[in-house]
């Protein structure tokens, strides 16, 4: 079965037009007085449908070449005037109502989009539910960092497409979004380019065409070309399958407040202090703290402990900036209260962080600690320089988990993975000096891989929320 001519004017005054493949029904109204064009195959039955978003300042006039592309390569385009990602679900939903009658399949709709018309094509691949849900999409130069939070395990499968040298959207975007659709198991391909600016189907356009036909193949299984009649159902396996995401919410350390003063205790005495580089100890109302120690060339830290704790887990503070240890003199004595060790050390780099850690894991049996119980805690660049040694550290240098006070960025999402440590994330909404996204990316992203993850947001605090 095919549309002809007097259906076409009970869609909406539109036209058939005779292509060099095909034909296009034109200016169909699908929502309002807003209009699109169908071009398709009269013969056809079954086939795969590519949506077109085109950008704020063009419309669907400006998509012809893009739709003929897809009707030679056997598929069914559908060229739409849209101005939100509200009439892009207008236009999914009229189509899956309607396909059969241009020869198309509800069940294989795919959404392209090129910049603004990226941005509103990945909204609504993200949104979509039931009649507005698609397949797939192909999004050229659209996915911003807050796509990614609109991710997870049903979101469609994505080939995105993107310069990294685009000065209009910024490619790390689809970078965010690439590892966010991969972390939760979704089939994702990409095709990046190093050159071409805002315009990366442009840098190589065999490639760029090439790329997306592998990947439509991969959903839909191969179609034949648009002057023939038959069409491959069965699908092919997409190369990439769902992860098997697992974590365990019990993987927390624990503290044991129940000592024996009869068990065989260590502690670090003052001569031993001396040899770690003029350290000094000092009597505080619970415990001591052993001051002034060279971790790492003329670093210096501070340990609070108790002489007959053993196997305690142990807690790195990072200063900010502004600050050094001094001001972290309160804050060590609140973990140390709490029962466990605290390292208040002056840095100033993440390399600084990874040299206290190896430092402090080399000798935490001497201050009554387990060097397999370390977390690290930062406020704000403090916290900036925690979240990053807790993200990439290794062996020596790897924590087991980390809490990050207004400190997580954007482009920490890149460095998470299923081996990143547990964390605490807390943060203001309202936060004007280190914005909020960052940390909400990062819970999102460790969450997504099975990183035990907690959260505390306040909608008020700005900069402070502790």
């Amino acid at each position: 079965l095919s549309l002809g001519e007097e259906e076409v004017q009970n869609e909406g005054e539109g036209e058939i037009v005779e292509l060099r493949t095909g034909v296009v029904a034109r200016n169909i109204r699908y929502s309002g007085r807003k209009r699109l064009d169908v071009y398709y195959e009269r013969r056809w039955s079954g086939r795969p449908a590519v949506l077109l978003c085109h950008t704020t300042r063009n419309n669907k006039e400006d998509l012809v070449e893009k739709a003929q592309m897809w009707l030679d390569k056997g598929y069914i385009a559908v060229a739409m005037n849209q101005g939100s990602t509200s009439d892009v679900f207008d236009a999914i939903e009229w189509f899956k109502s309607r396909a059969e009658r241009y020869g198309g399949d509800r069940q294989k709709v795919c959404l392209w989009g090129f910049s603004s018309g990226g941005r509103r094509a990945i909204t609504a691949a993200l949104q979509g539910r039931r009649q507005t849900a698609v397949q797939c999409a192909i999004i050229v130069a659209g996915a911003m960092t807050s796509h990614v939070l609109q991710v997870s395990r049903s979101s469609p499968p994505m080939l995105l497409v993107h310069s990294r040298n685009d000065g209009t959207v910024d490619f790390e975007g689809s970078l965010l979004v690439y590892r966010a659709l991969q972390a939760v198991g979704v089939p994702t391909q990409r095709l990046w380019y190093r050159t071409g600016g805002h315009r990366p189907h442009r840098v190589d356009p065999e490639e760029y065409e090439d790329t997306m036909a592998s990947f439509m193949r991969s959903m839909f299984g191969r179609v034949a070309l648009a002057d023939t009649t038959n069409i491959t159902d069965s699908l092919e396996n997409s190369s990439v399958g769902m992860a098997q995401l697992s974590g365990n919410s019990d993987d927390y350390l624990e503290v044991d407040d129940e000592y024996s003063d009869e068990e065989a205790l260590l502690s670090l005495g003052e001569e031993e202090l001396q040899n770690e580089g003029e350290g000094e100890i000092v009597e505080l109302r619970t415990g001591v703290v052993a001051r002034n120690i060279r971790y790492s060339g003329r670093k210096r830290l501070d340990v609070y402990y108790e002489r007959r704790w053993s196997g305690r887990p142990a807690v790195l503070l990072c200063h900010t900036t502004r600050n050094n240890k001094e001001d972290l003199v309160e804050k060590a004595q609140m973990w140390l209260d709490k029962g466990y060790i605290a390292v208040a050390m002056n840095q100033g780099s993440t390399s600084d962080v990874f040299d206290a850690i190896e430092w402090f894991k080399s000798r935490a049996e001497r201050y009554g600690g387990d060097r397999q119980k370390v977390c690290l805690w930062g406020f704000s660049s403090g916290g900036r320089r925690a979240i990053t040694a807790a993200l990439q550290g290794r062996r020596q240098t790897a924590v087991q988990c980390a809490i990050i006070v207004a400190g997580a960025m954007t482009s920490h999402v890149l460095q998470v993975s299923r081996s990143s440590p547990p964390m605490l994330l807390v943060h203001s909404r309202n936060d004007g000096t280190v914005d909020f996204e960052g940390s909400l990316l990062v819970y999102r992203a460790l969450q997504a891989v099975g990183v035990p993850t907690q959260r505390l947001w306040y909608r008020t605090g700005g900069h402070r929320p502790h």
